[in-house]
């Protein structure tokens, strides 16, 4: 009789091993039904991201190209340098820099000494016109 009743007891477990692979087998699919929705979301939430950056950009004032000339390097204004000349120069590099008109006051006011440089001082804020026109 143990003959008999060994294939029966394989067959039970072959049965068992059956109902626990297919147990696993429902559980793994359930996980893969999680994980696919966390990768879903998260790419949601990373395309929502791109989005607000991309709106962000387009919105963003450009950013000017840096200059070849940036390295320039600009001498203080001395006793013996003509005004209007020096004026002259500081203009020409700024254009050839590419400077913002609304910086160059800033970059010029540094190399200026002497009556220019005292009576630039000696002016209310904002009354600097000359300078934006001449530089």
């Amino acid at each position: 009789m143990e003959d008999d009743e060994r294939p029966t007891q394989l067959i039970v477990a072959l049965g068992q091993m059956l109902g626990v692979i297919t147990a696993m087998q429902r559980e793994q699919a359930e996980m893969n039904r999680q994980f696919l929705g966390a990768l879903q979301a998260q790419a949601e939430r990373q395309a929502y991201a791109l989005e607000q950056l991309v709106a962000r950009t387009a919105a963003a004032p450009p950013v000017p190209a840096p200059s070849t000339l940036a390295g320039v390097v600009l001498h203080k204004m001395t006793a013996a340098d003509d005004v209007q000349s020096f004026l002259e120069s500081f203009e020409a590099t700024a254009e050839a820099c590419g400077w913002p008109v609304e910086e160059r006051a800033v970059r010029l006011l540094p190399l200026l000494t002497g009556e220019v440089q005292t009576a630039d001082l000696g002016l209310p804020p904002g009354s600097q016109a000359w300078l934006r026109g001449c530089a």
